[in-house]
């Protein structure tokens, strides 16, 4: 398990995302907006390890981040940190242009093809007209 003390935001991105050379400016952004974020690029050193090691971390994550690819591509580990992150009744934002939306901002769709690296886009969106909001939901704010 990677080695963290505390509860923290984790910043989640498909792995081409991690590899390019301004991943570390966005990972500092996002700190900007949030303070101290777990950077899996950092944590893990692959795929395997990742796999191994999230089960036990995901007890600590305080939030996500969600980073997608410039076409707003997520993979399947995004979405099961995406999952798993919100079945724990914890927040996830979209950051997206320097801000961070609140996942019920966003709207997810599935891809025509799906394959480990690419299973959903994901946008900034608008609440659907005519349809309501259940009761006892509240907006959720950073």
């Amino acid at each position: 398990m990677p080695s963290v003390r505390r509860p923290g935001y984790y910043v989640a991105a498909p792995v081409a995302v991690l590899l390019r050379p301004e991943w570390p400016e966005r990972v500092r952004q996002i700190q900007k907006l949030v303070g101290p974020v777990w950077d899996p690029a950092v944590l893990f050193s692959s795929s395997a390890d990742w796999l191994d090691g999230w089960p036990d971390l995901l007890s600590m994550v305080a939030g996500l981040v969600l980073v997608p690819d410039d076409d707003g591509s997520i993979g399947a580990g995004c979405l099961r940190e995406i999952a798993d992150v919100l079945g724990r009744d914890r927040p996830v934002w979209l950051y997206d242009r320097l801000q961070l939306v609140p996942w019920g901002g966003v709207v997810i769709s599935t891809v025509s093809v799906p394959s480990r690296f690419r299973v959903a886009e994901v946008n900034v969106g608008h609440p659907t007209p005519g349809r309501r909001t259940p009761r006892g939901s509240k907006k959720e704010t950073l």
